[in-house]
């Protein structure tokens, strides 16, 4: 293996490889770009440069040598001491060195020795695989173009308009201003100034007020006026009067006029006949929640199938459309059935109103 293989490889894990009596070769950190004009990505990298002050023997390229060729540590000294020869022999003889997978070292016109990396090998080990991608440039469509120069013309329009007015301009707008200002507020006292001549007495703002004692009084009047009265709930009926002819033993017929007067007792109502009425089923049992309405009305089929009648869906305006199956007054009778509903497996809970 050659003395250029042994720097490439090593330039993947190490930042400077010097080759003693020759130079270093350093490698530094380049970020990810975007080339403008060649519309073109490229991975970060590490860029590689020729530094020919960096002459001193690290042990670095030797003990790579060493290890990998399984040699002396003065045969691999022996090795890049020949290559170095080499090198320096076809640099002044005016002939280009190609380094293998690294890049070319030449002399140029002042004796400087320069060097060309290569660009076809990324030696940044965390950008891996990564390889310079190339795009496509967006190409605007004639309309949108168009639609820009048009704005860009209204704006730099309004902005010479701004520019064009003139001090006496802004005094004249300021005036009319002022001047239609002074107009309304004059408007307004003279109005309010007539207004106390004709009435100077009963002009007083607290008359104003809807909601006064006087006003309250005159509508509770009229509506009194307008509504009439409402018997009372329970009414006694009228008991009609009827002739009744008694016959005597003279016989003589007398007619008799007899006012029946019965005692006309209200009727009266139990609080047991009203209580099943005002009786309240808050207690609920819900079998389900669902979001889709047709899941739903599927359940509640299949609850009414089972034996639930009262089954059927709460709200159908919330998001979660929740299964009634049956309707509680009081909490013990709802705990009892949601234990019942449990012994036959059946999920189910509470819902109080």
């Amino acid at each position: 293996m050659k003395v250029d293989h042994h720097i490439s490889e090593l330039l993947f894990d190490h930042d400077c490889v010097i080759v003693p009596s020759f130079g270093g070769f350093l490698a530094s950190y380049r970020h990810a770009k975007i080339h403008p004009t060649q519309h073109t990505f490229s991975p970060p990298s590490k860029k590689i440069a020729f530094n020919v002050f960096l002459k001193q023997n690290d042990g670095l390229l030797a003990n790579h040598i060493a290890g990998v060729e399984k040699r002396s540590y003065p045969d691999a000294l022996q090795e890049i001491q020949f290559f170095v020869n080499q090198c320096e022999k076809d640099l002044s003889e005016g002939r280009q060195i190609t380094l293998d997978r690294v890049g070319t070292l030449y002399y140029d016109g002042e004796k400087n020795l320069q060097f060309e990396p290569f660009k076809n090998i990324n030696y940044l080990r965390d950008a891996f695989g990564f390889s310079t991608v190339q795009y496509l440039p967006v190409k605007r469509d004639g309309h949108q173009r168009q639609a820009e120069n048009q704005f860009r013309k209204i704006i730099s329009v309004g902005s010479s308009t701004r520019e064009e007015k003139t001090p006496l301009q802004v005094a004249g707008k300021s005036r009319k201003r002022i001047l239609s200002t002074a107009i309304v507020t004059g408007a307004l006292i003279w109005f309010s100034f007539n207004i106390y001549l004709i009435s100077p007495n009963r002009f007083d703002l607290s008359s104003l007020n809807p909601f006064s004692s006087n006003n309250n009084t005159e509508l509770e009047h009229e509506l009194n006026k307008s509504v009439p009265k409402q018997d009372a709930i329970v009414q006694s009926t009228p008991v009609e009067t009827k002739p009744e002819t008694i016959s005597t033993p003279s016989d003589k017929t007398e007619t008799v006029s007899i006012n029946e007067k019965e005692e006309t007792k209200p009727a009266v109502i139990s609080v047991q006949d009203v209580a099943p009425a005002l009786e309240v089923k808050k207690y609920l049992i819900i079998g389900g929640a669902f979001q889709v309405r047709e899941n739903a009305d599927a359940f509640v089929k299949t609850l009414q199938a089972e034996g639930f009648p009262e089954a059927q869906i709460l709200d159908t305006t919330r998001r979660l459309k929740m299964v009634c199956m049956e309707r509680f007054s009081s909490l013990t009778e709802a705990s009892a059935a949601v234990e019942g509903l449990k012994a036959v497996n059946k999920s189910a809970w509470i819902y109080a109103r």
